[in-house]
């Protein structure tokens, strides 16, 4: 399992580093829940994640340059008060 380390920074913002590439994101809470809506929520990184899975699944079972480049999804996000859902 790869090392990730999270650190929440104050007014609803973290970061997170992927330790092995140094690479580093952040998040912060959308307007609708007191945040200021500045970058990806972490709701938006958990369905961003599964549709980048399916892209990255697909890519794999279609291993061509002829169709990989062509392999787009589309996501949209419905925000609800608690309990949060992905839906």
């Amino acid at each position: 399992m790869v090392q990730i380390d999270a650190t929440y920074e104050g007014d609803l913002n973290c970061t997170a580093e992927h330790v092995p590439s140094g690479v580093t994101l952040t998040t912060d809470a959308p307007e609708d829940n007191h945040g200021r809506g500045e970058s990806f929520s972490p709701t938006d990184l958990v369905a961003t994640a599964l549709v980048q899975l399916q892209l990255v699944r697909c890519a794999i079972g279609l291993w061509t340059d002829l169709v990989r480049p062509y392999l787009k999804l589309e996501l949209g996000a419905i925000a609800n008060c608690f309990p949060q859902k992905i839906v």
